[in-house]
């Protein structure tokens, strides 16, 4: 096993995609088409624009072509600051230049994450730009990919309040513990110009990560360009401690900057003003209100959990799925389950929000498993396979995450063949089967919940088989031969496949992904009360994956 403070696991998915920019900017139209009066809409545009530009310009399409697009980048972050009539026509102004662009075939489009998993909201950003104690002139630098649309958003708070101010965007490389930002000629001239006239220099991303190396690259490239340190200010969405970055030198190189940090105010101001008796259910807390004594609690990973709020009449569940169409998208899978009878009533509480219909009932554990539980889990699964099928990647990544973490954890060689982890038939699966997730009503009815975002988030597998949610089952409730038998027979009958030469290499790769996913949250969480509740999963994880993987390997 490597050493701990040398963990380098695969967790998380590449969930960069290609796209034609075309169809971005035909979806950027209609998102805008006619609705300019509506907040939801402008942010929805607001978000779309931001990729697009970030896309063309991690195309290497000149920044100068790309102005088009950035410009309505800038106005839509202005109207969302700031609604004002007269900047509609501008928006449409540069829709219509956009149309008659010259555009590459294709662009790579990376997921923001922060509006899709973290609750960051835009005007967060904005808030924190109109208090930012500035020069009068302010030259704001996005990391991309989200850093393109929060420099947007950030230039436009300044701007507000009389600042001038100038915005461009890098794209850090290399490893992530270790990148490099290299400025184009066009980018060192206007650096060069704001450094001449006494300019503040902003940079701005989410995190900083587990690095902090992105932020420290352009810093030092900008310093390279003759920029004060003492000029730069970094602006993130957390405030690490530097002793702990994972940069080389990360503690002293941290620190010769200043920095600020964003506050996720717009949601603390929005369950004050509207759920003022709600009560936070995030960051694990709502294992307090709904399971047993606390030494029997899972793992929690506080960092990486929605935002959830019960609301005061303790009726209904606030979560936050995902601004703009990534919300509406987890909304309509949420849906499909309501209606098919496997899951709560969920509805569009706006903001990114979604209100589930809280569920009386008490929440599972492995001791109730059953057949009556069995048949329910494998229809459950038998209605995903049939309902959420998507296209797959052209390579599946399952294949390099088990050979990684295998190595990694215990030294070990996989030599199955890539294929056994591929699909024909990808759907987006549920990704948490974990017994909590399960509730049995008054009247015995077993619904299930937090359905609707874990397979779609930026965590492995992406379109996968629906042999994953199958695998998950069996690891996660540590289903012996006779209910595994049991389970994926029924599963069989309900949908007519039969997976079971498929499982296999799948309960490996799920018992893998869960063992790197403890051996990372506990790391990430240590001296906590979470680190030993992350050990013990580890250690279950481990002891269903060394009884699992085929003999002669370990």
């Amino acid at each position: 096993m490597v050493a701990k403070s040398q963990a380098n696991l695969l967790i998380f998915r590449e969930t960069r995609t290609e796209l034609p920019p075309l169809r971005l900017l035909q979806e950027l139209s209609q998102i805008l088409e006619g609705k300019l009066e509506s907040r939801e809409s402008v942010i929805d545009g607001l978000i779309r624009a931001g990729e697009l530009e970030c896309g063309l310009l991690d195309a290497n399409v000149p920044e100068a072509e790309v102005k088009t697009i950035a410009t309505l980048t800038d106005d839509l972050a202005a109207l969302l600051i700031s609604p004002d009539r007269a900047r509609h026509e501008e928006i449409h102004r540069s829709l219509k230049e956009a149309r008659s662009m010259a555009l590459p075939p294709i662009v790579q489009v990376s997921p923001p994450e922060g509006f899709l998993y973290y609750a960051l909201h835009p005007s967060d950003f904005a808030d924190l730009a109109t208090k930012f104690p500035a020069a009068t002139s302010v030259l704001v630098i996005g990391v991309r990919s989200i850093g393109t649309t929060l420099s947007a958003i950030f230039s436009a708070g300044l701007k507000s309040k009389g600042k001038l101010c100038n915005r461009t965007t890098v794209r850090p490389t290399g490893h992530p513990y270790d990148r490099c930002t290299q400025f184009s000629e066009e980018q060192i001239q206007l650096i060069v110009e704001a450094n001449r006239h006494m300019a503040e220099f902003v940079v701005v991303d989410e995190g900083p990560g587990l690095s902090g190396s992105s932020f420290l690259s352009v810093g030092e490239a900008l310093v390279a360009q003759g920029v004060a340190p003492d000029h730069i200010t970094m602006i993130g969405t957390r405030t690490p401690d530097a002793s702990t970055l994972r940069a080389k030198n990360g503690h002293r190189r941290w620190n010769r900057f200043c920095h600020a940090t964003v506050d996720s105010e717009f949601y603390r101001k929005l369950f004050q003003e509207h759920f003022c008796r709600g009560q936070a259910w995030g960051g694990g807390a709502w294992r307090e209100s709904l399971l047993g004594p606390e030494e029997t609690w899972p793992a929690c990973w506080p960092q990486m959990e929605r935002l959830k709020v019960l609301v005061a009449e303790g009726n209904s569940l606030l979560k936050f799925d995902g601004l703009g169409r990534f919300g509406h998208q987890v909304r309509e899978r949420a849906d499909s389950l309501f209606r098919a009878g496997f899951g709560p009533a969920v509805e569009d509480a706006g903001d990114g929000l979604s209100a589930y219909c809280l569920i009386p009932g008490k929440p599972l554990n492995r001791g109730d498993v059953s057949t009556s539980v069995l048949e329910r889990m494998a229809a459950y699964c038998a209605f995903r396979a049939s309902a959420f099928r998507t296209s797959g990647g052209e390579r599946s990544p399952l294949p390099e995450m088990v050979r990684h973490n295998l190595k990694q954890e215990l030294n070990q060689d996989w030599s199955a063949a890539p294929e056994s982890l591929e699909s024909s038939n990808c759907i987006i699966s549920d990704g948490r089967m974990q017994p909590e997730e399960w509730i049995c009503t008054p009247t015995g009815e077993l619904l299930k919940v937090d359905a609707g975002t874990h397979g779609d988030d930026h965590f492995m597998p992406g379109p996968v088989d629906i042999a994953w949610d199958l695998a998950g089952t069996i690891v996660e409730w540590n289903l012996d031969r006779d209910a595994q038998t049991f389970f994926v027979t029924t599963f069989n009958r309900l949908s007519g496949d039969n997976p079971e030469a498929r499982l296999p290499a799948f309960v490996i790769a799920y018992a893998a992904f869960r063992l790197a996913y403890s051996e990372m949250a506990q790391l990430a969480l240590q001296f906590s009360s979470e680190q030993p509740r992350w050990q013990r999963a580890r250690q279950f994880y481990l002891g269903k994956l060394m009884r699992e993987l085929p003999r002669g390997i370990v």
